[in-house]
């Protein structure tokens, strides 16, 4: 029962989410300065980008969990690179993750906007990533996110193969005033046992301050508190912590 009421409650709280960015997208108009107004953070949700390319010459350094740090550029309107690795107290381990991924994006109009990319992830065994597309409806303040991506992976016993099941998302930004705002992000990993109870589901307030954004929310997956019992953080729920600096741009 209890998942029928979860699965319920999620899916009008997304019909929610369409339906005001949708509005706000036939009604509201908005100039490319209100962007900066609203969310300096506007491209990008969790884990995942949005629709919205970063405009020629900006860019953003984040750190999640502290131990993630990554620098992303735009070296035109439609093309913006990122590249990161893992720290990490103990020196022979420094460096030892590396990651990178690129994005071609296009704006179509003020109110949707699509994407494309690749993400590549070096462990010292496995060399992994996902490739990706994900649109945008709605604006800059308010706008719900549908991507869909497709996992690959290499190791020593195989060369690159592709998942046979892809991974949707569901994501959206809405401000609830000028300086704070809620990030929803939330991943179905498709597979042959698929269930929406063993999802992960994330949900964070973002902090905007001029052109730094700092997310705090967490992360859960509906069956393992429903075995575990009251939600506890690092045990059955994984906090999410993300600090992003902006740069370039007005």
């Amino acid at each position: 029962m209890y998942r029928l009421i979860f699965c319920s409650g999620f899916i009008l709280i997304v019909l929610l989410v369409a339906a005001i960015s949708i509005s706000e997208a036939q009604n509201t108009e908005y100039s490319s300065d209100s962007t900066i107004v609203y969310n300096s953070n506007y491209t990008r949700l969790l884990f995942s980008p949005s629709g919205r390319p970063l405009p020629k010459g900006e860019g953003f350094i984040s750190d999640f969990y502290i131990f993630l740090p990554s620098i992303t550029y735009a070296f035109t309107d439609n093309i913006s690179l990122m590249g990161g690795f893992f720290v990490w107290f103990i020196p022979e381990h420094i460096g030892k993750l590396k990651y990178a991924a690129v994005m071609f994006g296009h704006q179509l109009i003020e109110t949707f906007a699509v994407s494309a990319g690749v993400l590549y992830l070096d462990f010292p065994d496995v060399k992994a990533g996902i490739s990706y597309s994900v649109i945008s409806i709605g604006s800059a303040r308010r706008q719900l996110s549908l991507g869909i991506g497709l996992r690959y992976s290499k190791t020593e016993d195989h060369d690159f193969r592709f998942s046979k099941h892809p991974i949707i998302m569901v994501g959206a930004n809405i401000n609830i005033t000028q300086n704070h705002a809620l990030i929803l992000e939330n991943w179905f990993i498709n597979s042959d046992n698929f269930k929406f109870s063993e999802q992960p589901y994330a949900l964070a307030h973002r902090t905007i301050k001029g052109r730094q954004t700092f997310d705090l929310g967490m992360i859960i997956v509906p069956s393992i508190i429903a075995e575990t019992g009251i939600p506890r953080p690092w045990v059955n729920i994984m906090p999410w912590i993300n600090w992003i600096y902006n740069f370039g741009g007005k």
